[in-house]
């Protein structure tokens, strides 16, 4: 499994402030250690489950699938308005 992946989804869910066992039992996976073999990479979730996920965590498929995108910043900090627009 791809690696980045694991680790984007176990940071989402710290980000999210949620344990393995509640993430488990939001999405109603079983069994419960499911979660753990995603975040360590010994298994991928299917397209449902990083759909919910992505839900979850409030974040997008994209995001959790490929990471943030250098586009997906730049965009952010414009709607922040850390950088001008020209």
């Amino acid at each position: 499994m791809d690696n980045d992946l694991a680790k984007r989804i176990k940071e989402a869910r710290i980000k999210a402030g949620l344990k393995q066992c509640q993430v488990a039992d939001i999405l109603s996976v079983s069994p419960p250690i499911s979660v753990n073999r995603w975040e360590n990479g010994k298994r991928k979730p299917s397209a449902e489950i990083i759909n919910r996920m992505a839900k979850l965590y409030n974040t997008k498929v994209v995001s959790l699938i490929e990471g943030e995108t250098e586009n997906a910043l730049l965009e952010e900090m414009l709607n922040t308005k850390k950088i001008r627009r020209d």
